[in-house]
């Protein structure tokens, strides 16, 4: 396994970890951020999430962060192989899915674009699932 293939597993690992402690703060009620992840249609959140829901988004999170470095090698789990490169795949697909979106209010096919939180998909959600799924594509292709 090469360096730059160690680093890529570490970056999106370590932006997937920051993304569950996030939902986890999320789901004890915490409030900072929450009115730029929601997406709204006419000043309307357009759901509320759940606290289960957030904690399940913390979970897969996390799962997709231990998976990408068992896949990369770094960790070593008495796991049939073909799991965690099966989930990383999904991982990756997902996030490729994410960035392109619904074709209304969110990734790079939103109609929606006038909301704070179309500002911050566009500005930084989109960016940033486009280059974990980039980065982790490369880690699955380089193991």
């Amino acid at each position: 396994m090469n360096r730059m293939t160690l680093f890529f597993a570490w970056i999106v690992s370590g932006l997937l970890t920051v993304i569950g402690i996030m939902h986890v703060y999320w789901c004890f009620g915490g409030k900072t951020g929450t009115k730029q992840v929601i997406p709204t249609k006419n000043g309307q959140p357009l759901f509320k999430p759940g606290k289960i829901g957030t904690a399940i988004v913390a979970l897969l999170a996390w799962v997709g962060a231990f998976l990408l470095l068992v896949q990369a090698h770094v960790l070593e789990v008495a796991l049939p192989a073909w799991i965690p490169t099966w989930i990383c795949w999904a991982m990756v697909v997902a996030l490729y899915i994410r960035v392109i979106g619904d074709f209304r209010f969110i990734g790079i096919s939103k109609r929606y674009k006038t909301s704070l939180f179309a500002k911050y998909d566009s500005m930084i959600y989109v960016p940033l699932c486009f280059t974990m799924a980039s980065l982790a594509l490369i880690v699955m292709l380089r193991t």
